[in-house]
């Protein structure tokens, strides 16, 4: 295991990256992107720029910090000239692939120095064709931390593109009104229909930090000791035990386990969408799917 917080003995000035950010690293971030990375670098490179141009040119005043997490992937040689392209405020970079259980933990709850949480994978790219048009869709960032500051119903809120399936059968809210006047819905768990999708995804949505600590960490965890053998055990710092669970079933448990408690929400960023997303699936998504491939949602593979 690697790892190098911008700073740290060890970095050179060879090791500057070549995109930059205008306050790198981020002393006082709001939100964290938090990106999960297996192989598909081009992928990667895709995500981070986009979301960084996003920033920078589109929510300036949003201070924010990226924690990148790779999950063992192969190409070692990749993996560091990667790390010397980006400006990466926190990377750990391990030497096998953890699942998502063990790295959305570490990258959520321990390394995560902001109230706010970006969930993202290598393969969720900021998608730009309405922002030079539409106001609303160049702020879905300020819009995701209002919804999330002003209602306490709210766990996430949903900005990545959605297959309407997903929700068809969540409860959802009549419309409801931010203090700005834009529009949302609440999306929450249809536990009498044995619905546990909607309140929260791994894919690209932005979570309130506190709310999902109450939840507690994803299960199914393990790691591997010397020998290379798996070691499931306890969330360090974290009083749930994560260990002896079935790590095909750690996004869907814990999206059931937040539904108990919160919804997930969608914010009306397009004025000729509704945030239904039954009715508009796709159009007030700002974040496209643009990679295919896994296995069981946890390890990614080509």
């Amino acid at each position: 295991v690697l790892l190098y917080v911008r700073g740290d003995v060890g970095f050179s000035r060879d090791d500057e990256p070549t995109i930059y950010r205008k306050r790198f690293p981020e002393p006082n971030p709001k939100i964290c992107a938090c990106v999960l990375s297996f192989n598909r670098f081009d992928l990667l490179r895709r995500t981070v720029q986009a979301f960084i141009y996003h920033m920078e040119e589109e929510e300036p005043k949003i201070p924010y910090q990226i924690i990148w997490l790779d999950n063992g992937s192969s190409d070692r040689a990749e993996v560091l000239r990667f790390r010397s392209e980006f400006p990466i405020d926190k990377v750990l970079l391990l030497d096998y692939n953890s699942g998502i259980a063990h790295a959305f933990n570490k990258m959520f709850f321990e390394m995560c120095d902001a109230p706010y949480i970006l969930s993202l994978e290598e393969d969720w790219e900021w998608s730009a064709p309405l922002a030079a048009t539409d106001t609303f869709y160049q702020q879905a960032i300020e819009m995701a931390i209002m919804v999330l500051s002003e209602d306490e119903k709210v766990s996430s809120v949903i900005l990545r593109e959605e297959h309407a399936h997903w929700f068809s059968q969540t409860k959802r809210s009549e419309k409801l009104y931010l203090s700005n006047g834009v529009e949302y819905r609440h999306h929450c768990e249809n536990r009498e229909a044995g619905h546990v999708w909607g309140p929260y995804t791994n894919g690209a949505s932005l979570s309130h930090k506190r709310r999902l600590m109450e939840i507690g960490p994803f299960f199914g965890e393990f790691t591997k000791d010397e020998l290379g053998n798996e070691v499931e055990h306890e969330g360090k710092d974290l009083k749930e035990p994560t260990a002896n669970f079935p790590r095909q079933l750690t996004e869907a448990n814990y999206s059931f386990r937040v539904g108990m408690r919160y919804c997930s929400a969608v914010v009306k960023l397009v004025e000729s969408c509704d945030s239904d997303v039954e009715i508009d699936a796709i159009c007030n998504a700002v974040f496209k799917h643009i990679g295919d491939g896994r296995s069981h949602g946890q390890m990614k593979v080509p």
